[in-house]
């Protein structure tokens, strides 16, 4: 994490189509320093940014998991491009595997990039992050990578 509270997601640099564009993004490492950027305390409740914030502290505890492995793990932002481009939130590489987040207040929302993504990396799974969901996700991660590193 940076000193300065931000961190830029990198450039996905795996793409398989000529038609996919990678761009980074910005992450804050802390939501408290984002809420005083854009000037808003107020209650999540009464907040437009509820997903937003909660994509923000999703990739925060990612990135924690991966600094307390000390595996090296890197974070990608996927988006495809066109008049109507498809976004996968993040996209976790580590040792060669990859496996990729969309984060969603509603577990049962719809994943809109998910079609266009699975034919790119038909091997690559995705799980949606959501609050109720989150205690789950981070275990199916963990065993991923786990299962991933001892080769089964």
């Amino acid at each position: 994490p940076s000193s300065t509270g931000t961190i830029l997601v990198g450039r996905n640099v795996r793409t398989r189509n000529p038609l996919v564009l990678t761009r980074g993004g910005c992450q804050f490492t802390d939501n408290g320093i984002r809420n005083a950027i854009i000037e808003n305390f107020d209650p999540i409740s009464t907040r437009e940014d509820k997903g937003a914030l909660w994509e923000n502290f999703f990739y925060v505890e990612r990135i924690k998991e991966h600094s307390l492995n000390h595996d090296f793990g890197r974070v990608y932002f996927w988006r495809t491009a066109g008049r109507s481009p498809k976004e996968i939130d993040f996209v976790e590489v580590v040792e060669g595997k990859m496996q990729a987040f969309e984060c969603k207040l509603n577990p049962e929302a719809k994943i809109h990039g998910a079609a266009a993504f699975s034919k790119a990396y038909p091997d690559c799974p995705i799980r949606i992050a959501s609050p109720a969901t989150l205690p789950l996700v981070l275990k199916q991660a963990k065993a991923y990578l786990s299962a991933a590193s001892s080769g089964t």
